[in-house]
């Protein structure tokens, strides 16, 4: 089940580490930053993902009222910022005054929602990886300007895409070869092993409970080559079942704890 994908990617190229095979430790993929411990898609989240070693930090990216790509999880600003309102009608200026740290605790007021090319000035100055999940569908002007701010901080051998919008994944095909690409799903489906070729992916990211209810076809694709990030995994007994399975990351809220429990599990004895 080695993930032949993974072998030939631009970051493979560029330094990486090796690649994790079939019983190797997988990659520590940092949903939304170091979420458990700092508020979600913020800077400091990133930071502190940083900070434990993650391999991958994932975060996720929706557009402003403006056509800027930004890094936040929902459609609208209610949940994460002392604002309000749908993302589509919030100008950058707007945007720019929110408080993204406050509602985690006083100890993280301050942060804002961060502008994509701001995230990638960071990678660019500390380092990191990020896995990119677009959010719905993009447009072609969005996707271009998202694509474009990844290749102009030099930055596509450190960046894969994911989203659930085969769209928005033709998109970024088209007009960003050289960024790599998975397909997100909740539930594994047989006929998404089209798109391995026609959308010239690198994987395909299915839930912790989609791998359980789905394996036959999880490893229909594992064995296809595509490598797999495995989404949202937070306890000991779900990190155990799918170093079974042999995918080759673990998407968590805990990546410090994840680091500690694969240290143990992959130490020399």
């Amino acid at each position: 089940m080695t993930a032949e994908r993974i072998r030939n990617a631009q970051f493979m190229r560029e330094g990486v580490d090796e690649a994790p095979g079939e019983g190797d430790r997988p990659w520590v993929i940092a949903h939304r930053g170091y979420s458990a411990a700092v508020p979600e898609n913020t800077l400091a989240a990133v930071d502190a993902a940083r900070l434990v070693g993650s391999d991958w930090i994932e975060v996720d990216l929706h557009v402003t009222a403006d056509g800027t790509p930004v890094v936040i999880h929902d459609p609208t600003v209610d949940r994460t910022t002392n604002g309000g309102g749908a993302l589509s009608r919030l100008d950058d200026d707007s945007l720019s005054r929110l408080d993204a740290g406050l509602w985690a605790g006083r100890g993280f007021a301050g942060q804002r929602v961060p502008r994509l090319e701001t995230l990638l000035r960071e990678i660019v100055d500390y380092g990191g990886r990020l896995l990119l999940e677009f959010k719905g569908d993009w447009s072609a002007g969005a996707v271009a300007q998202a694509a474009g701010l990844v290749v102009e901080y030099g930055v596509a051998d450190r960046v894969v895409a994911q989203s659930f919008s085969v769209s928005t994944l033709a998109l970024l095909r088209d007009i960003a070869p050289m960024v790599e690409r998975c397909l997100l799903r909740t539930m594994p489906r047989e006929d998404d092993l089209q798109y391995l070729d026609e959308l010239e992916l690198l994987g395909y990211n299915p839930s912790q409970k989609g791998v359980a209810l789905r394996r036959g076809v999880v490893d229909s694709f594992l064995g296809a080559g595509a490598a797999m990030f495995v989404w949202t995994v937070d306890e000991p007994a779900e990190w155990e079942m799918l170093l079974g399975v042999g995918v080759h990351g673990l998407i968590t809220n805990q990546p410090g704890r994840l680091h500690g429990y694969l240290d143990a599990r992959f130490a020399a004895v």
